[in-house]
């Protein structure tokens, strides 16, 4: 049983790891990525509730869109601003790129182009102004439940996608296919905030299981499968869709 609990604490630190600038004890090995998917959800419970301290510490004197804007910030920080990163890429490779060749190496360019750009703009508009319009008593549970479900539904993308990506061209390769107990125990962190919300969580995971499901179908037609960045688009995507459930 101990080494069991290990193995899982490891796959833990290793999602942790990759998926966000947080620290992990040093010296601790990390198993593949692919061995680590059924927790990028807690990954996201746990940048939820940094976004929620800090709306928490900010409000007590600072302006409700203030506070809105630091925790936002807290959140980018915490991460590296990856999934905003793959947001921006996928915009400019599915707005730029007119065969699948010329989108994924769109894609992995590292500049950031018009698509991208613009993209990037809106969101961050949206997500503020959604957050800002809220009652405060809903931002911090908001943010837990968006940062937490938004990523169950980016990975459930492995399990109908192939990676679009050469393994010989990506640094990471495709993640294996989040099946059994790995999106059971995925699901299951993914979705346990969802209720805080009440009713709203209802429509959020509505909003949010089409929208994963449109693109997929999408990205299989335009790039042939998932990429990291077009996983984290999708993230972006259903973190943005939860505080607009909220906000109506």
């Amino acid at each position: 049983m101990a080494i069991e609990q290990s193995a899982e604490l490891r796959r833990f630190w290793t999602a942790l790891a990759f998926y966000s600038r947080l620290p992990v004890p040093e010296g601790t090995p990390l198993p593949e990525l692919s061995a680590a998917s059924r927790y990028f959800p807690a990954v996201g419970l746990l940048v939820g509730g940094i976004g929620a301290a800090v709306y928490g510490l900010a409000g007590w004197g600072l302006p409700h869109l203030v506070a809105v804007i630091l925790s936002v910030g807290a959140m980018v920080l915490a991460t590296g601003a990856l999934h905003e990163d793959g947001f921006a890429d996928t915009c400019d490779g599915l707005g730029g790129g007119w065969t699948r060749e010329d989108a994924l190496r769109i894609m992995k360019d590292s500049r950031l182009g018009t698509y991208g750009a613009v993209g990037l703009v809106l969101l961050l508009a949206i997500k503020l102004g959604a957050l800002a319009s809220m009652e405060s008593s809903m931002v911090a549970w908001t943010l837990i439940a968006a940062q937490t479900s938004s990523r169950f539904f980016a990975i459930t993308l492995t399990r109908s996608l192939p990676y679009a990506q050469s393994q010989a061209s990506s640094k990471s390769g495709g993640l294996q296919p989040l099946q059994g107990t790995d999106f059971q125990i995925a699901a299951l962190i993914g979705l346990a905030p969802l209720p805080l919300l009440g009713a709203v969580g209802v429509l959020a995971t509505l909003l949010c299981g089409s929208a994963a499901l449109v693109c997929g179908r999408y990205y299989q037609k335009r790039l042939g499968g998932y990429t990291g960045d077009s996983l984290g688009a999708v993230q972006q995507g259903c973190e943005t869709l939860v505080y607009l459930a909220v906000c109506v």
